[in-house]
C-alpha cells in the first residue's frame, strides 16, 4: 500500500550576492527500515511551487542517510512555476531536461539525477529535505506544497543512452569496446553573436562553452589549498597579505569504458577559487575572451588585443544543451549539432558551482551579458569600426579532451558609440606589364599606407611600380593607417611564364548601409576578379532565412538590396554571409521595427 507524506513549505529568498539554499523538511514515519527495489521511494512531487523564472532554480532532494539527487537543475528559462509536478525513473513525460517539456512541468518526469539510488537499503524513516536554490537574482518564489510517496512501486533507475556506471551503451570514439570517454570544449560563435550589446565605455559579451565530445567533463577539488606557494587548510578565507581566498588543485576525472564496465581515473587540471561577490567556485582560466582586430596571415587567437573579457573564470554548471539551444554547438567541420547527433549524450554525473562542478555531454555552460564582469571595457580612444569578439575555451589546455584545436570562435561585431571617426578603407587595383604592376591606391581616410608584395619585399609608396622575379602565386597585401588603427586589403596574383598576371582572389568593401535599418539596406562589395560567390541572411539561431544572390560573378562592384519588410523579418539581429572561393565574410545587421 502506498503512503505519502507532506513536507514544510515557506518562502525562497532571491539570490543576491551568494546563492541561499533553503531546507524545506518531511518527516516520514511507520514505514519498514529499508528501502529497496521492492520497497521504496516511488515518486518525489511538488504540488504547487510558484516562482517567475524557473531557470534560477536547483532543486533537490536528500534522504536521512544524507544521500542528495537532484530533482531539476535550472530548468524552464524565464517560465514560471512547478504545479503538481511528480519525479519517477521512467516517468511518462520524460526527462525534465528534454526541452520539449515545458513549466508549469505538470505530469511525471525523469528528474536531471537518479531518484533510484535512494532505494538503498537505507532506514526511510527521519527528516527528509526538500532543497531549493535561487542561483540568479530578481525573481523570487514560495513552495506551497510537497509530498513523498513510497510504495511496493518503487521508482526505477533512468533509462539512459549511455551512463556513468554502465558503459554498455556507451559509443567509442574509434568504434571499439575499450576507450578513455573524453570531452571536446568549444567556444560558441552563436552565443556571442546572440546576446553582445555595447553601452558606453564596455562591450558587454555572452560567453557559452558546449560540450560536443564522448564523455563528460567532470572536475572535483583536490581538498590542497595554496596561499601563494604556501600549503593552507582549504576553509581559509582569506590569504595573508592579498586578502584574497586561497586557489585549490582541481582533478578531471576521466571516464573509461572497457565493454559494460566503467571504470574512472584521476588527472590533475588546474585550480579553483572561491569567488565572494558571486558566492560560486570558479574553475581558474576557463574563459578568455577578448575585442581583436584581423590581422592577415594570422589566426584569430594571435590577433592584437584591444580589450580583455573582465570575467574569465566561471563554474562548470549545465545551463543549456545542444538541443534547447539550437546553433550553440558545431562541430570541427562547422556542421550544427543536436544532442541527437552526439552519441554519448547526456551522459555526465556531476554539475554545479561546488568543489565538484561539470559539463554533460551535449549540454553546455552558458555566461549571459547581463551577469556581473562579463564585459570588455573598451580603450578611451577606440575608433568605431568592425572588431571580432575571440573566445577561447580553457586557453591553457588543463583540460584533457579529444580536440584542443576546436577551442575557440572569431565573432565580427560593429562598435558605433566610440570615436566618430572612421577606419582607413583600403581597396587598391592594378595594372600589369609582362611581370611589372603598377599599383593604385583607392584607399581613404588613410595617412600611411604599407604594401607587402608576396615575395618578402615591401614599400610605403602610395602608388608603386613593383617588378615581379617571375612566375608564381604572390599574395598582395595593402596595410592602410589612420589614428584609429589599420585597415587591410588582401588579393594573391598568379603569373604566368608569359608574365600575364591573374587575380585569383579577393573580395573587399563589403559594406552594409544604414545598419540598423528600418526597412531597406544597401549591401555593397568589389570583386577584383570572376569568381563563385553566394550572398546568404541568417537569423540569430544560424538558420538561412535568405539567398540574396549565387552564381558565378564578374569582376567588378555590385549592389544588393536587404528588405527586411519582403523577407518578413521580425526586430532582431541577423548575419549577412558573403562566400567567395576564396573566403568567407560576415557582417551583422540590426533590424528595427
Amino acid at each position: 500500500m502506498a503512503q505519502t507524506f507532506y513536507g514544510s513549505t515557506g518562502s525562497i529568498p532571491d539570490f543576491d550576492t551568494i546563492a541561499h539554499p533553503v531546507y524545506f523538511s518531511c518527516v516520514v514515519s511507520g514505514l519498514p527500515n529499508v528501502i529497496d527495489s521492492s520497497f521504496g521511494l516511488e515518486r518525489a512531487c511538488i504540488d504547487s511551487l510558484l516562482h517567475t523564472y524557473d531557470g534560477d532554480l536547483r532543486i533537490e532532494i536528500v534522504s536521512p542517510d544524507n544521500q542528495q539527487v537532484e530533482l531539476t537543475f535550472r530548468r524552464g528559462g524565464a517560465e514560471d512555476n512547478f504545479i503538481n509536478t511528480c519525479f519517477r525513473g521512467q516517468g511518462a513525460n520524460g526527462l525534465i531536461s528534454d526541452n520539449s517539456n515545458h513549466p508549469p512541468y505538470t505530469g511525471e518526469f525523469d528528474p536531471d539525477g537518479e531518484l533510484s539510488l535512494l532505494n538503498n537499503g537505507q532506514d526511510p524513516n527521519g527528516t527528509w529535505y526538500l532543497i531549493v536554490t535561487d542561483m540568479a537574482g530578481v525573481d523570487t518564489g514560495q513552495v506551497y506544497g510537497w509530498h513523498l510517496t513510497f510504495s511496493n512501486d518503487p521508482t526505477p533507475g533512468i533509462v539512459m543512452p549511455c551512463s556513468t556506471t554502465d558503459g554498455t551503451l556507451c559509443q567509442c570514439p574509434d568504434g571499439t569496446q575499450d576507450c578513455d570517454l573524453l570531452p571536446d570544449m568549444t567556444s560558441s560563435y552563436q552565443c556571442i553573436l546572440n546576446d553582445h550589446n555595447e553601452n558606453g565605455n564596455r562591450l558587454y559579451i555572452g560567453n557559452a562553452t558546449p560540450n560536443i565530445g564522448w564523455g563528460p567533463l567532470e572536475i572535483h577539488g583536490s581538498n590542497t589549498c595554496y596561499c601563494d606557494t604556501t600549503i593552507v587548510n582549504c576553509s581559509t578565507t582569506a590569504c595573508p597579505g592579498t586578502g584574497l581566498p586561497p586557489t585549490q588543485l582541481v582533478n578531471q576525472t576521466i571516464y573509461h569504458k572497457h565493454n559494460s564496465t566503467m571504470t574512472t581515473y584521476l588527472r590533475p587540471a588546474g585550480t579553483m577559487t572561491y569567488h565572494p561577490s558571486h558566492g560560486h567556485i570558479h574553475l581558474d582560466n576557463w574563459a578568455h575572451y577578448s575585442l581583436r582586430r584581423a590581422v592577415y596571415g594570422l589566426q584569430p587567437f594571435d590577433w592584437p588585443i584591444i580589450g580583455t573579457g573582465n570575467k574569465q573564470s566561471y563554474c562548470l554548471v549545465n545551463l543549456g544543451n545542444c538541443t534547447g539551444n539550437n546553433g550553440y554547438c558545431v562541430d570541427t567541420a562547422g556542421n550544427v549539432v543536436t544532442m541527437a547527433d552526439i552519441p554519448n549524450a547526456p551522459m555526465g554525473a556531476v554539475t554545479g558551482c561546488s568543489v565538484d562542478q561539470g559539463i554533460f555531454v551535449g549540454n553546455l555552460d552558458i555566461y549571459s551579458s547581463g551577469l556581473t564582469g562579463q564585459w570588455v571595457d573598451l580603450p578611451a580612444n577606440l575608433c568605431n569600426g568592425d572588431y571580432y569578439v575571440v573566445s577561447i575555451t580553457d586557453p591553457l589546455n588543463v583540460i584533457l579532451e579529444t580536440n584542443d584545436s576546436n577551442n575557440w570562435t572569431a565573432v565580427p561585431v560593429t562598435l558605433s558609440q566610440q570615436l566618430a571617426m572612421p577606419y582607413p578603407t583600403c581597396n587598391f587595383t592594378y595594372a600589369a606589364n609582362g611581370y611589372t604592376l603598377t599599383f593604385t591606391n583607392t584607399s581613404t581616410d588613410y595617412d600611411s599606407v604599407l604594401w607587402s608584395f608576396g615575395d618578402g619585399n615591401t614599400s610605403t609608396d602610395v602608388n608603386p611600380i613593383y617588378t615581379y622575379p617571375g612566375p608564381g602565386d604572390y599574395t598582395i597585401v595593402l596595410t592602410a593607417y589612420n589614428q584609429c588603427g589599420f585597415t587591410q586589403q588582401v588579393i594573391t596574383v598568379t603569373f604566368t611564364p608569359n608574365g600575364i598576371a591573374e587575380t585569383k582572389t579577393d573580395v573587399f568593401g563589403f559594406e552594409i548601409a544604414p545598419n540598423p535599418t528600418s526597412g531597406n539596406s544597401k549591401i555593397s562589395f568589389t570583386l577584383a576578379a570572376k569568381t563563385n560567390l553566394t550572398l546568404e541572411a541568417f537569423d540569430m539561431i544560424g538558420n538561412r532565412i535568405s539567398v540574396l544572390s549565387s552564381g558565378e560573378h564578374q569582376a567588378g562592384n555590385f549592389t544588393y538590396r536587404f528588405d527586411a519588410d519582403q523577407l518578413n523579418l521580425s526586430k532582431g539581429v541577423y548575419t549577412l554571409r558573403l562566400s567567395t572561393e576564396s573566403k568567407i565574410i560576415e557582417k551583422r545587421i540590426v533590424v528595427l521595427k
